[in-house]
């Protein structure tokens, strides 16, 4: 979690798409072949065959593979079954008749056969599938890159703190909830990819009971191990969700904000105190695994439009409908003092964020992220544009879509980067 600021940006830059060359599809004509007449059939008789209906038995075959050792081939001399094609191009061309006929009821294959056909190249069809060109590096904002690379650098070493060593850089996840599709992704941001550091944020996407839990966590820069208390936090809140589903599906199906209230209290007490726990069993303070953690709570039920929200420290909640973005966060009182630290589990925070999402429509995208997207969402209006072609489309993106799409940059703005992307569809 880191304070980013940034100017505005003039233009969004996207890398041309790389095309590679459009493959070739090979067809091989199968080998013609001779078929006998039998009025019924007959169970093997390799160990009895006819010399003048098969052809002499070859002797094995050996071969070498290598650092495997001998092989032996035991297929010589039997008969070859008709390959049945797994996939057959639409629209191939006719190729050369060569005798080839399927068998008829009562007969069975001989072990004559003839040359084979010669190959047959299929021209490109738009409607095969090929080779598709790359989305190319991330798209960025402004006409000056960002100062750190786009991809990892080198591997994260082992050290002392083996669970940081083994969080990957990236994570993507994706699945349907009722009617609603979702996609989730949590990228390491560009200065801890520089530095050589873990990503300290992390993402859920989990089913309990009636109830579709997606979550981020956002570690807190400056707690050693936020690492821990981000994926902590998510698999701890998956954990006590279990005890109190039934009485949170309650609450959102009747609309009750007060009850969805108090539920999500106990639940985030209760998140909060096994956290501690985790920390105290690691002899570290649990200050060191201060993270923000927030969650939709959606009905698997399609029928059942409302939505669970809760919260304990910053990030973004927002909409987007017809192309226009919304904040669904309640804003600061305007005379608020201003203030630069968050709450945080599990030591640092007040009574969490409960709100339900009732107004939402069909074709709504529901937006919720850590800081690392929701700052230069708000503040850079080219990355408000590009995610809202992007995602506005009336289109889910596919998961290697979705990851490009979350990765544009803006200089600045180098965090951790996690999102949850709720797209509603028809009831």
């Amino acid at each position: 979690m880191n304070e980013e600021h940034g100017g505005r940006a003039d233009a969004v830059h996207l890398a041309e798409h790389g095309a590679g060359p459009v493959g070739e599809w090979p067809f091989v004509q199968p080998r013609a072949v001779q078929w006998t007449e039998q009025s019924e059939p007959a169970p093997p008789s390799w160990p009895h065959r006819a010399p003048q209906a098969q052809p002499a038995q070859q002797p094995p075959q050996y071969g070498n593979y290598g650092d495997y050792g001998d092989y032996v081939d035991y297929t010589g001399g039997y008969r070859a079954e008709p390959a049945a094609p797994l996939w057959e191009p639409a629209g191939a061309p006719a190729v050369p008749d060569a005798g080839y006929a399927p068998p008829a009821p009562g007969r069975r294959q001989s072990a004559a056969v003839e040359e084979t056909v010669p190959i047959a190249v299929l021209p490109p069809d738009a409607d095969r599938p090929g080779r598709q060109p790359a989305p190319g590096p991330a798209a960025h904002t402004g006409a000056r890159p960002p100062a750190y690379p786009a991809e990892p650098g080198e591997l994260t070493e082992v050290g002392s703190d083996l669970f940081a060593a083994m969080v990957p850089d990236t994570v993507v996840d994706g699945g349907t909830v009722g009617a609603a599709a979702v996609r989730a992704v949590s990228v390491r941001g560009d200065s801890h990819r520089y530095a050589k550091e873990c990503r300290q944020d992390s993402v859920l996407l989990v089913r309990v009971g009636g109830l579709a839990v997606l979550a981020v966590a956002d570690g807190v820069g400056s707690a050693r191990y936020s690492h821990r208390g981000s994926a902590g936090a998510c698999r701890l809140l998956v954990s006590c969700l279990i005890s109190q589903a039934d009485r949170l599906t309650a609450a959102l199906l009747a609309g009750d904000r007060n009850a969805f209230a108090s539920c999500a209290g106990v639940v985030m007490g209760r998140v909060a105190a096994r956290l501690q726990e985790e920390a105290d069993k690691q002899d570290h303070a649990p200050a060191d695994y201060a993270t923000t953690l927030r969650a939709l709570l959606v009905p698997t039920d399609p029928q059942h439009p409302v939505r669970g929200f809760l919260a304990v420290g910053d990030g973004g909640l927002f909409r987007l409908r017809a192309g226009h973005w919304t904040s669904l966060e309640r804003s600061a009182d305007e005379g608020a003092v201003f203030d630069t630290g968050t709450d945080a589990l599990p030591v640092n925070f007040g009574a969490p964020v409960a709100e339900l999402i009732t107004d939402g429509l069909p074709g709504d995208l529901l937006v919720m992220c850590t800081d690392g997207l929701s700052n230069p969402l708000v503040k850079e209006p080219d990355v408000a544009e590009f995610l809202a072609r992007q995602w506005g489309a009336g289109q889910v993106p596919g998961l290697t879509d979705f990851l490009w799409q979350t990765q544009i940059r803006a200089r600045s703005y180098d965090d951790d980067r996690s999102v949850v992307c709720l797209w509603e569809g028809a009831r």
